[in-house]
């Protein structure tokens, strides 16, 4: 058995990639994804979901989860969709609905670029959507930014409401980089910025998340 939990996406393009995976590597998959419509909270499209094999793959397996990715992206996007309760709801109430449709074993909130004014707004729906999943025995994942340039994690109010928090541990530098640098540095040479892995996961740490809710995903 793993010592550790093991987690990662499956994106909807890999069609035969659950022929080829080795389940005893891995505790959790997360089928990628359910794309937000910001406007009403109901899918754009959830892919296959409710006919890709991966998911029977894996419930062979008693000691493996899998979740369901839900996402939305962008600040506009973010804002049109935090606003609006009804959208929130109609996302939980779908959300819910997927996950009894395939025997699932939760969700992963994967929402990227969420502006500070939104972080009340952000914390309602999490506290929301984990009081509806709760009442099933589901688990709530929540991914975080390998920093939180926003600020617009309220740690006191959803430490206690998430099962796991997923930093994104990539993309520290790109095309809109000053100087070429590593994807994912474990530390920062002399020309790079002071951000890398290690202090991602101390920021959060910091911020009081237990290391037993904290994963670290990799490029």
């Amino acid at each position: 058995l793993l010592s550790r939990q093991v987690f990662g996406w499956y994106p909807f393009w890999e069609k035969d990639l659950h022929k080829t995976l080795d389940y005893s590597l891995l505790s959790t998959v997360a089928y990628f994804s359910y794309e937000v419509n910001p406007k009403t909270g109901d899918s754009i499209t959830a892919h296959d979901w409710m006919t890709t094999p991966v998911i029977d793959s894996i419930k062979n397996y008693p000691d493996k989860k899998v979740l369901l990715t839900v996402t939305n992206f962008g600040n506009e996007n973010n804002k049109t969709f935090l606003k609006n309760a009804r959208a929130g709801d109609t996302l939980i109430k779908r959300v819910i609905e997927l996950l009894d449709a395939r025997g699932a074993h939760g969700v992963c909130i994967d929402f990227e670029g969420i502006v500070n004014s939104q972080k009340v707004n952000y914390k309602s729906f999490i506290m929301a959507m984990s009081q509806e999943l709760k009442k099933k025995d589901y688990l709530l994942y929540m991914t975080v930014p390998a920093v939180d340039w926003h600020r617009y994690l309220q740690y006191d109010d959803l430490i206690p409401i998430v099962d796991q928090f997923i930093i994104m541990g990539y993309d520290y530098y790109g095309s809109t980089s000053k100087v070429a640098g590593p994807v994912a540095p474990l530390s920062s040479g002399k020309i790079w910025d002071p951000f890398n892995l290690t202090t991602s996961v101390d920021y959060y740490l910091a911020n009081d998340i237990p290391a037993s809710k904290l994963i670290l995903a990799l490029p």
